[in-house]
């Protein structure tokens, strides 16, 4: 394809490898197109396990390739004919599923993978290589074609052998079309490789190797006098199916399943196999056998870091089995892609309703059953089932059900027959809501006026407010089924999942008794189908959620671990289980002022725009993605627009970019602190004075002058309002009345700032004298951006509602016009657009979208 050199970018001071198509090749039109096309497929690519481009370019008739320089070996050279240890092969493969995900998203196929593609760097970074035969499919997996997608035609599709032979898939091997299935092929014979220290198909001609891979099997992995464990065995012939049908049918699929063998591939093959189940599910219910094995272990851990020592206690006194118990049955119940709400069981127990946004379509109402087909209940229309009445066969649903971003979905909560009937609009305003026993009660979630209440809703449309607060916010109560006890989460911080469990009796004191400590990430709740335990989905990073139970007298224990992300929906009255795996993902969108299109610059799995410079160049990246980042609060970056390496600024969470581009004030140390930072090296950083502030609320940013800040906090015993606070010393000041909303923005003169206030309406507040001006013609719908440089108009735009739309908005005419619309390439499981930056001109922006991908699951055999 060409040839490597090492060169020295001279501009950004770094060494880089640029790879060249010499002019006596260029004139082959086909070779030129592939090169183009590597370019093309690669340069649309960013994650940590592919090959970074940075430029792409023709000099003197000689196309060239500029890309990070990597310090390494390739896997090839790093097997020398012989295996890899099995942890090892594990965190190579896992790797390899991640960076092909990350492609195929992409919809983009490699089509030559082989140990000579795939580099291993000195700090143990694998990354894929060589794009040069990839192939630009029609639209990504599953979805339709990316609008920015260039329409790129081969002539090698069908009729053509292209890639290595012996890496080669079957319908590679016969010519055919190929998709993203072919390179889970590959993948496998390099696992297969890399733990035998053998070619899956090796024989003694290509046309014999090819024979193989059409018709012949491998030699078993055990045979090799090696200790691989079952369920790895099974993951790697999963890979080599012949049929694409019955193979692994996503690259996410693969990394899920290697991810839960990567905790226990140092294990002996004493492991025990899995239980079959549909589609690829076998190394789900793996990985809850070995969960369930160490059970006793993890809660001790656990119980040792969050000060949970009566549940090890209880735990370590479980009576021994003689046989081991049979791992649980995982059943997959939606394929496609996009977001489960919230998923429930009918009083038949076998019926099972869920809402669902599939496609980028709004939330619908689904009913299904194990092994059945998805039916749409078209007869409520854009509904989410919050509930359902055991003795009534009464639904409690959320009509108009939309998402309201920091993880809530709200709309009209109303009451609907599920045989079919009248149907009665309750309360607005609700988030969640679940029946009592008698059916004639209900529990609910609302937002009102800036504060979110727990309430009890009575027949006679009366209402009793349990709980109340300005600063956290209540998801899943669930009333006991015996009882009239309510088990629910409460979230100390608006827009955090960070929460515990609480118990509180209607009849009673109204009095909240916390049953957990708080959890860094804690999703769904259900009372056990014995009614004496409290079963929720938590972890301590939000990475690896467990499902556990607490009972009314806090003790503890966990019930099953899976690697991955886990939401609990429901729990049958014969103890069978509703969850769903979830995939998350925040990315960081931007678009330059020389771009005709939007740019990816997030680094990991969680990445959240924090501010665009105001030339259109840079944009300040906050990064919350891995265990250590969360720690941290959030690891801070600036990137140029270009899509340029990213410069690492510092720790810290929410956070603004200075005017001059150098400062940044963040929250830092847990969001404890708020702190200046210096953009550029040997500067210090400043931590500013806090009293009287107890709580940081995750939204900053600079006046137009440098000198001061503006921030969302809170006083103890206050709700949330707006504090403006010199930087060169002095207490923070209140500006505004509490409860405040997430988004603001400050005049160009300093002196107004626009935001939503408890009332929901978009309101000027002077910064001295604290007047308040609400604005006519906009409402909390319409989310403040950024002002014009002239400070005659503001900028808004839709809140949680996509395509997002953004109008001006004159400020002395109060009318508003349409200014430009922004739809992200991918909106299968988008729920918002969680952040936007505009330059004062509008001719450059950055905005964070935030995904929920979703698989709903039947378990049964959790004990």
């Amino acid at each position: 394809m060409g040839v490597v050199y090492r060169a020295r970018d001279t501009r950004l001071g770094r060494d880089v490898a640029v790879k060249v198509l010499p002019p006596s090749l260029a004139d082959d039109k086909e070779r030129l197109r592939r090169f183009e096309l590597e370019a093309q497929a690669a340069g649309r690519l960013n994650h940590p396990n592919l090959l970074a481009i940075y430029d792409v370019g023709v000099h003197e008739g000689a196309s060239y390739l500029v890309t990070e320089l990597l310090e390494g070996q390739t896997l090839r050279d790093r097997l020398e004919g012989a295996a890899l240890p099995v942890r090892r092969a594990v965190e190579y493969g896992l790797q390899a599923a991640c960076g092909l995900a990350a492609a195929h998203d992409k919809g983009i196929v490699h089509r030559d993978l082989k140990p000579e593609n795939l580099f291993v760097t000195n700090d143990g970074r694998l990354k894929i290589l060589d794009f040069g035969l990839a192939k630009l499919l029609p639209s990504p997996v599953g979805a339709s074609r990316p609008r920015d997608a260039p329409t790129v035609t081969l002539d090698t599709d069908p009729g053509t052998v292209m890639g290595t032979v012996a890496y080669m898939s079957p319908e590679q091997v016969r010519g055919q079309s190929v998709d993203h299935r072919s390179d889970i092929f590959s993948l496998g014979v390099i696992l297969y490789e890399m733990l035998s220290g053998m070619r899956a198909f090796r024989r003694d001609s290509a046309v014999e190797t090819m024979n193989a891979i059409l018709k012949e099997e491998p030699p078993e992995l055990s045979g090799f006098h090696r200790a691989i464990p079952p369920a790895l065995e099974r993951i790697v012939r999963h890979c080599l199916e012949k049929s694409t049908e019955v193979r692994f049918q996503s690259a996410r699929d693969l990394a899920f399943d290697l991810e839960a063998m990567s905790g226990v591939s140092s294990t002996s093959a004493r492991l025990q196999p899995a239980v079959k189940s549909r589609r690829n599910l076998q190394m789900i219910v793996a990985a809850l056998a070995v969960g369930m094995s160490t059970a006793l272990f993890a809660t001790e851990r656990l119980a040792r870091r969050a000060g949970r020592s009566e549940g090890a206690s209880e735990a370590k006194k479980l009576p021994k089995s003689d046989h081991a118990a049979p791992p649980p049955q995982y059943h997959q119940l939606t394929f496609r892609r996009g977001t489960v709400i919230s998923a429930r069981f009918a009083p038949d127990g076998q019926t099972i309703y869920y809402g669902a946004a599939w496609d980028g379509d709004p939330v619908r109402l689904f009913s299904t059953y194990r092994d059945g087909p998805e039916l749409s209940v078209d007869r409520v229309k854009n509904a989410n089932i919050l509930a359902i009445s055991a003795n009534k066969n009464i639904m409690a649903v959320s009509l108009g059900c939309h998402w309201l971003g920091n993880w809530m979905s709200g709309g009209t909560l109303a009451r609907v027959p599920i045989g079919g009937g009248v149907l009665n609009r309750l309360e607005e305003n609700v988030l969640e809501a679940d029946w009592a026993a008698d059916g004639n009660r209900l529990i609910a979630v609302r937002h009102v006026e800036g504060a979110h209440r727990l309430e009890l809703l009575l027949p006679n449309r009366n209402s009793k407010t349990l709980s109340e607060s300005k600063e956290g916010w209540y998801s899943h109560p669930r009333f006991a089924p015996a009882t009239n006890q309510i088990a629910y989460i409460f979230h100390p911080i608006v827009g955090d999942d960070l929460g515990r469990v609480e118990l509180i009796d209607p009849e009673g004191s109204h009095r909240a008794v916390p049953l957990t400590t708080d959890w860094a990430a804690i999703e769904g709740l259900a009372w056990s189908s014995a009614g004496d335990e409290i079963w929720f989905t938590a972890d301590e990073s939000g990475t690896n959620m467990a499902l556990h139970a607490v009972t009314p007298r806090g003790r503890h224990r966990v019930v099953a671990r899976v690697p991955g992300r886990l939401r609990l929906h429901d729990v049958s009255h014969d103890g069978r289980v509703l969850v769903a795996r979830e995939m998350v993902r925040s990315a960081v969108f931007a678009r330059g002022h020389e771009q005709t299109r939007d740019r990816d610059l997030s680094y990991l799995d969680m990445s959240f725009g924090a501010g665009i410079s105001e030339d259109g160049n840079w944009v300040l990246v906050t990064e919350q993605g891995g265990n250590n980042y969360q720690e941290l609060g959030g690891a801070l970056y600036l990137r140029k627009t270009d899509g340029s390496i990213a410069e690492r600024v510092g720790d810290a969470g929410a956070a603004c970019l200075s005017p001059d581009g150098k400062r940044v004030a963040g929250f830092v140390q847990g969001a404890t602190k708020l702190a200046i930072l210096p953009t550029e090296p040997g500067q210090p950083s400043t931590v500013l004075e806090k009293e009287p502030i107890q709580k940081y609320h995750g939204a900053i940013a600079w006046f137009p002058d440098g000198e001061s800040i503006l921030f969302r906090a809170a006083e103890k015993g206050r709700g949330v309002r707006l504090y403006a606070q010199k930087i060169k010393g002095g207490p923070p000041q209140a500006i505004t009345g509490e409860g405040i909303d997430t988004f603001f923005a400050i005049a160009p003169d300093g002196s107004t700032v626009a935001a939503i206030d408890s009332k929901y309406r978009l309101v000027l507040y002077t910064v001295r004298g604290g007047e308040e001006h609400p604005l006519p013609g906009l409402t909390g719908d319409n989310v403040p951006v950024q002002w014009t440089k002239e400070g005659r108009e503001l900028y808004v735009r839709s809140r949680n509602r996509i395509p997002v739309v953004v109008e001006k908005y004159d400020l002395e005419q109060h009318t508003k016009k349409p200014f430009t619309m922004i739809e992200p390439a991918d909106s299968r499981g988008l729920l918002e657009l969680s952040s936007l930056f505009l330059t004062p001109d509008g001719h450059s922006y950055a905005y964070s979208s935030f995904h929920i991908v979703s698989e709903l699951y039947l378990v049964e055999g959790l004990k």
